[in-house]
């Protein structure tokens, strides 16, 4: 299993495992405004973990909350994988196992980041 290290620096996200190439989210991550003036204070991703196969697929749910932990459904959310080499992610959330190993799966709203770690088996 690789360590990952993620973090939010400044207006970007940083995800680096084990030595490799960090992947960074993009800059429009932070402060995307959400219709209906509802703020993003949390992002709740599902499941919390999963394995996979390569080949295999999973859709994530990600629920980003307001201030009074009511989802907000119209919000905008960002996908990432902290390795896409082994877990690719869609727009929509749907993970694709690439190649054997594991990979962080984050997900963002307004700058507020879950994730979730996602083993890919042979």
């Amino acid at each position: 299993m690789r360590a990952c290290l993620i973090g939010l620096f400044g207006l970007g996200l940083l995800a680096a495992c084990d030595g490799s190439t960090p992947v960074a989210g993009p800059a429009a991550w932070a402060g995307v405004g959400i219709p209906g003036g509802s703020k993003c204070v949390a992002v709740e991703l599902l499941p919390e973990h999963d394995t996979i196969p390569v080949g295999g697929t999973l859709q994530m749910l990600a629920t980003a909350l307001n201030k009074k932990g009511n989802a907000i459904p119209d919000a905008l959310i960002q996908w990432a994988s902290s390795y896409p080499g082994v877990a690719a992610v869609s727009s929509t959330g749907f993970v694709t196992g690439v190649s054997a190993g594991d990979s962080h799966i984050l997900a963002s709203c307004e700058g507020n980041v879950d994730s979730v770690l996602v083993v890919v088996g042979p």
